[in-house]
């Protein structure tokens, strides 16, 4: 099976492991030889890595460097629509897996249940739940008619169409399949396999929401022990197989997770190893740029230093639908706050500046009207002399500088502009990026996404080798 990390672990929360490779058998205690011949090496090694820019390229330079047959061409096609899909462009994903469909009408049952969990995928980042549960489950019929000869890619099926029941509330099947998963990946690579873990994660959550607290504890302190075990946070990080990546989730009613409110902002604190990491939303689209804001916190009470953000973060926005979002240089934003603040101040000023106010005066006798140079009862209207229902009083308007409303739109524009200066001073002061957290040391900023009012996604942090990921609102 083969996990999804556009970041590193991202895709185990929404259960997007990725399809069995056709090269290999991925399990949870180690590579197994597969049978199957169609297979681009070069290829599967990116994807298994996670380097889906390199996946991208090696499949679409396969797929022109000659005629294929149908079976290998569709291959090609499925795994280039896998490295694409993880990189976000999901709708050019999606056309090359219904190309891939089309040639693979006649494949083995391998090549169906990957391209089927590919779907599942697919359907889900559109929002499409129910398609999704659909592919999936058809899917899993068919690893688990083949779990004998391969156990981890029935297990891996199970676990994202168990995440996707959850997910729309289907708890009862969802418990049903995930136990049934747990019992064989304990039997065949052993209770404190990493897998066991993450589905334990999961097991736990269902049964909370089942209202079963006894036993969540149970699945959550089982999962934590294992995880905590490999020390993954004091670790330098190193390139390494995405199924040895631990993940340290926020999971409401899991003993190394709690929420407080600070400064009024509701964090979502994890600890594990000696490090505490806390994150919050703090969804700060301004009238001069639109962006989201995530706030981070980060305490190492170990003796070591740790690596802070070794790799990038990411966050995905899971409603309307799933949006990988990007990451935004917060030198860049500064610049684009300044600039707007500015822009924003000189129209102020440019419309102020030539403010004025209407002064009537009034007088005695016909001036220009009243039978004077435009006849009889009309007079010099819009600035000039008017006369007063034929009488002898006649009045004039005139437009004169508006001092006051000239000063107050100079102070409003001074006002937008200091406004903009700080806004953007703020994001360069508080910014977050790749650091050492000394020993005893506690650091805290904030990083920037293009997802304006941000409510609803996951984040995941790399710290050394291990991840640690937030889910708002948390699950």
């Amino acid at each position: 099976m083969r996990l999804s990390a556009l970041l590193p672990m991202l895709a185990l929360t929404l259960g997007f492991l990725q399809p069995v490779t056709i090269a290999s058998t991925i399990t949870a205690g180690g590579i197994a030889s597969g049978t199957n011949t169609i297979s681009n090496a070069d290829g599967e090694n990116a994807l298994q890595t996670q380097d889906y820019a390199r996946a991208q390229q090696v499949f679409s330079n396969a797929l022109a460097s000659g005629k294929k047959d149908a079976s290998e061409e569709g291959y090609l096609r499925m795994g280039l629509g896998e490295a694409l899909l993880w990189q976000g462009s999901i709708d050019d994903a999606g056309k090359q897996f219904d190309k891939a469909k089309s040639l693979l009408k006649n494949a083995d049952i391998t090549m169906k249940a990957r391209l089927l969990d590919d779907y599942a995928y697919l359907y889900q980042t559109q929002g499409k739940m129910d398609k999704a549960v659909d592919a999936m489950t058809d899917s899993m019929t068919i690893q688990q008619s083949n779990a004998s000869n391969d156990p981890a890619a029935y297990i891996g099926a199970a676990f994202h169409l168990v995440n996707l029941l959850d997910r729309t509330g289907q708890l009862n099947k969802a418990e049903k399949i995930a136990t049934e998963a747990l019992a064989a990946q304990v039997a065949k690579y052993g209770s404190d396999s990493l897998m066991a873990a993450n589905i334990n994660d999961q097991l736990g959550i269902i049964y909370r929401k089942q209202g079963h607290q006894d036993q969540a504890l149970k699945c959550f302190q089982s999962s934590l022990q294992s995880k905590l075990s490999r020390n993954a946070v004091g670790q330098n990080y190193t390139p390494q197989a995405y199924w040895d990546k631990v993940l340290f989730r926020f999971i409401e009613g899991s003993p190394n997770c709690l929420r407080k409110f600070i400064d009024g902002e509701q964090l979502e604190i994890t600890t594990a190893n000696g490090v505490t990491v806390g994150a919050a939303i703090v969804s700060k689209s301004t009238s001069f740029a639109k962006f989201a804001q995530i706030n981070v916190k980060v305490r190492n009470e170990t003796d070591k230093p740790i690596q802070f953000l070794p790799q990038p973060p990411v966050l995905v926005t899971l409603t309307p639908k799933v949006y990988f979002a990007h990451l935004i240089d917060p030198t860049k934003l500064a610049e684009t706050v300044e600039k707007s603040g500015d822009k924003k101040a000189k129209w102020i000023r440019f419309w102020g500046e030539n403010a004025t106010q209407t002064m009537s005066s009034t007088m005695i006798g016909n001036g220009f009207g009243g039978g004077g140079f435009w006849g009889p009862g009309y007079g010099y209207g819009g600035g000039g002399w008017n006369n007063r229902n034929n009488s002898n009083m006649s009045f004039m308007t005139t437009q004169i500088p508006d001092y006051a409303a000239q000063a107050r739109a100079l102070q409003k524009a001074a006002d937008v502009t200091e406004s903009s200066q700080r806004t953007a001073e703020n994001i360069r002061n508080s910014s977050l990026g790749a650091t050492t957290v000394a020993p005893g040391q506690t650091i805290e900023g904030s990083l920037y996404y293009d997802v304006p009012n941000f409510k609803n996604g996951i984040l995941d942090l790399p710290i050394g080798q291990a991840t640690f990921e937030f889910e708002f609102p948390p699950r």
